[in-house]
Parts: structure tokens; C-alpha cells; sequence
């Protein structure tokens, strides 16, 4: 299999680095949904700090990502977003909460060398690790 782990860090704009999103929305051009807010396939909940799910991810251009919103009041909170570090590689690929003053953090694999395909997202905000499994 192919296993990605993901360290993240929150940056402090939450206001606590031990409060984590219960539930997040994912949106990009990498997801089947692209960018549709309307569409209930890109919220995810999770207990206990883990959220996980199973989506195809379409990596097919350097340009095609995803990121993650906060959706823990019921709505995206678009001042919460979390994307990939500038520095990421394919061996350590981090992530910050970020908010859009900063840019617009999204994560891109296919430079990274990921290709298309399906995939298990399992982000876990207790130990801040993000793990994307291929699957066959």
C-alpha cells in the first residue's frame, strides 16, 4: 500500500492548540465535488479527534488540490483553513491552520509524485497527523 503521513500544526489562530475541528468540510479541484458548498459529500465528522474518509482524489495537473474548512459551528468557517506547508515533501508533508489573509493553502501531490486515485483520509487532531492510504 501506499501510505502518506501528514504532521500538521496549528499556527494559533484557533486560539487554543487544543481545540480541533469536529467537523470539516474538504474542497477542490482534486475531489469529485470540486468546490460546491452545497453538496453534503464534502462535510466529515469525526469523535474524539479523528476524522476519516474515503474519496477520489484526481491528481492529473500540478494545480489540482484540496483543502479543509472548519465546519465545526454547522458552516464552513472560512477564517480556519488548513493546507500544506510550503516546504512540504513526499516524505514530510505538514500542514498549518491557516486563515485566507495568508494565501490560499491547499494541499498539491502530484508534484509531490501521488497520482490519481482512491484514497482513505484519516486526519487525527490529537496528534496533529494527517495518513492518506491508497486504496486498490
Amino acid at each position: 500500500t501506499n501510505t502518506l503521513t501528514l504532521t500538521p500544526t496549528d499556527s494559533g489562530e484557533s486560539g487554543s492548540t487544543n481545540t480541533y475541528p469536529t467537523s470539516i468540510r474538504i474542497y477542490g479541484a482534486a475531489l469529485p465535488w470540486e468546490w460546491d458548498n452545497e453538496t453534503p459529500q464534502c462535510i466529515f465528522n469525526g469523535e474524539n479527534g479523528i476524522i476519516e474518509f474515503s474519496t477520489t482524489l484526481t491528481l492529473d495537473e500540478d494545480w489540482k488540490g484540496f483543502k479543509f474548512v472548519d465546519n465545526s459551528t454547522g458552516s464552513a468557517d472560512w477564517s480556519k483553513e488548513y493546507g500544506q506547508k510550503a516546504d512540504a515533501t513526499a516524505d514530510n508533508i505538514g500542514f498549518d491552520l491557516t486563515s485566507v489573509i495568508g494565501g490560499d493553502p491547499q494541499f498539491y501531490l502530484k508534484p509531490l509524485g501521488y497520482e490519481s486515485g482512491n484514497y482513505t483520509i484519516r486526519i487525527d487532531f490529537t496528534t496533529m497527523k494527517l495518513t492518506l492510504t491508497k486504496v486498490n
